[in-house]
């Protein structure tokens, strides 16, 4: 969730009772407008993001040497 702040994305972290009964704690980010839950896929776009950060680092990154 720090990470997601730190990129300026709105979100929220609402609890629910899921189908079993279960407390359970939703993720969901505000994208353009439109609210998405991420919960079940947040360690999928995370390595994601590390993959998209590195490539675009390699792109516009220089060499300090």
């Amino acid at each position: 969730m720090n990470w997601l702040r730190g990129m300026k994305i709105m979100l929220t972290t609402p609890s629910y009772e899921d189908d079993n009964g279960e407390d359970k704690n939703a993720l969901i980010v505000d994208i353009d407008g439109v609210p998405l839950s991420i919960e079940n896929n947040i360690e999928a776009i995370m390595k994601m993001g590390i993959e998209h950060f590195k490539i675009i680092a390699k792109q516009l990154g220089k060499s300090p040497f």
